[in-house]
């Protein structure tokens, strides 16, 4: 389309259309403006030349090619359905988000965010087997369907103590009363908290499970290395009293003797009885010295074995964020009962410890200073020197990790 101007009745300005379709060398010209001007009553006035150049529209074989190869994708993966979202939401009785809960469907196990929410895409529609776990909760499963858009899901997982009915057996003279009715504060700890906490040691598991026990660690201690003091409430290891199934654990023969937690006193291995025997610790935080004697100060803390049939073995190994430290341990573990009510219980643990070192540079003369020219650097020692007397060569490449604060190596067996 061409656009030229002409006159019309002398003062008039008309734009005029020039259609030349049928001519086919008609040159398609882009956009453009060009100013003339003219003489309109003595007065200059501009005349804009106008060029257009219509759009091109898509091609036919262009736009088939585009939507073939659009269907060959979505042939290629029939199982995604795309646009479609589910969001597991999960919360606790006191309908608060689970931020450690993990939810898996098939193969694809997705944690939950800092609002307890898992969000699934890609998921086929139809139903899905869902399954919820989250530490110290019950694990719970559920059927889902997924449709067109986002689907949400809505679901409140039961804490542990709230699914097992356990009675306590500390603390009390009664019998048939739960942790939470008692007189006196019992902190009841499952088997299974121990085990997640992926400590092999009985001690340490029970440290990151009850604030109030302190399971120390000290190096070159002499016995103490291996057989560690556990106190409770601040208090002696002669102070707490620990019982198997109600019963008095003995005492071990070893006194504390260094500058250690516990010095001058004998307390209760608690890694002699391996994890994997344990069903739960009732743990006691207040004295009761009135009920059990004077070595129950501090507190009591039962340690309860299992008392299912069946036969488990078990196989861990870890090591420190460090590198060292590497920790392993193997334990076998069964249970026959009789038909008067009897039951047996054997339990064998092999436990092997690395030792670690977080012991730092080593500052100390190692050498003799010896004599050199009054002109040489001189060895200066906590302020002081002397000229012509300088560090002994070897101090230059002596090994500064020479001590070491840690644990030692271990190597226990057990059989319980």
């Amino acid at each position: 389309m061409l656009t030229s101007p002409v006159r019309d009745k002398g003062n008039i300005q008309v734009m005029h259309t020039l259609l030349e379709r049928n001519n086919p060398s008609t040159r398609v010209m882009p956009e453009r403006r060009t100013h003339n001007s003219r003489n309109i009553r003595g007065r200059t006035q501009p005349i804009h030349l106008i060029s257009k150049a219509p759009s091109r529209p898509a091609r036919g074989p262009e736009r088939w090619f585009i939507l073939t190869l659009f269907a060959l994708l979505l042939l290629a993966k029939p199982d995604i359905v795309y646009g479609q979202t589910l969001r597991v939401q999960v919360m606790d009785p006191f309908s608060q988000p689970i931020t450690t809960a993990t939810v898996s469907i098939g193969d694809q196990e997705v944690p939950t965010d800092d609002g307890g929410t898992a969000i699934f895409s890609g998921l086929g529609a139809g139903p899905h087997s869902a399954v919820v776990s989250a530490p110290d909760f019950a694990t719970r499963a559920l059927e889902v369907t997924q449709s067109e858009g986002t689907v949400t899901v809505e679901l409140q997982l039961q804490a542990v103590s709230e699914v097992i009915d356990v009675e306590a057996t500390v603390g009390t003279r009664s019998q048939g009363v739960q942790p939470l009715e008692s007189a006196v504060p019992v902190e009841l700890i499952l088997g299974e908290r121990l085990r997640a906490t992926g400590q092999f040691e009985t001690g340490r598991a029970l440290q990151m499970q009850a604030p109030s026990f302190n399971f120390s660690s000290s190096s070159i201690s002499d016995g103490t290395d291996a057989l560690r003091p556990a106190t409770l409430r601040g208090l002696g290891p002669d102070q707490t009293l620990v019982l198997v199934n109600g019963k008095r654990r003995h005492n071990s023969a070893l006194l504390h003797v260094n500058t250690s937690v516990g010095r001058g006193t004998a307390g209760t291995d608690l890694n002699a009885i391996p994890i994997a025997a344990i069903e739960r610790i009732e743990v006691l935080r207040d004295g009761a010295a009135a009920q059990y004697g004077s070595d129950a100060i501090a507190g009591v803390i039962n340690l309860v074995l299992k008392s299912t049939p069946g036969f488990a073995v078990d196989t861990s190994w870890g090591q420190t964020y460090a590198g060292d430290g590497d920790s392993g341990v193997y334990s076998m573990h069964g249970g026959w009962g009789s038909q008067n009510g009897g039951f047996m219980n054997l339990t064998f643990e092999a436990r092997q410890r690395d030792r670690t070192n977080r012991a730092g540079w080593s500052g100390q003369t190692q050498y003799p200073l010896v004599d050199c020219a009054a002109a040489e650097p001189y060895a200066i020692i906590s302020g002081n020197g002397t000229p012509g007397r300088c560090f002994d060569p070897r101090e230059y490449t002596f090994n500064r990790k020479n001590f070491r604060v840690g644990d030692a190596d271990s190597l226990q067996y057990s059989a319980y």
